[in-house]
């Protein structure tokens, strides 16, 4: 069996009665647990590394995810890949099957410089 962390967020709101005037209270509550997860849900489990590449056009950052193609836009590098971090989660969601194009590692990146001429 394979075992994962599992994030519970839980919502109350109850009533707080001083008089006859009841008083709502609003209380979240963020709870991790050791789970074991249901080998259905084992896809939705794992972690992937996919490589970034991102750059400056104009006043938006644009980042592409380099193994799947798919790309997303932010004013700033964090919203940029915040952005794209959504937009694969969504790609992958309609297109389970792409997910063996990510690896489960670190990619090595590097750049190269070329004189020419």
């Amino acid at each position: 069996a394979r075992y994962g962390t599992v994030w519970i967020s839980v919502t109350v709101t109850y009533d707080l009665y001083r008089g006859a005037t009841p008083i709502t209270k609003t209380c979240t509550y963020v709870i991790s647990v050791i789970a074991k997860i249901p080998p259905k849900l084992y896809h939705r489990c794992m972690t992937y590394t996919c490589s970034t590449v991102i750059i400056k056009e104009g006043k938006w950052y644009v980042a592409r995810c380099v193994e799947l193609g798919v790309t997303s836009q932010g004013k700033t590098i964090v919203e940029a890949k915040s952005n794209l971090r959504e937009a694969i989660e969504l790609y992958l969601e309609d297109e389970p099957k792409l997910k063996k194009l990510l690896s489960k590692k670190a990619p090595l990146l590097t750049t190269l410089r070329i004189s020419h001429g």
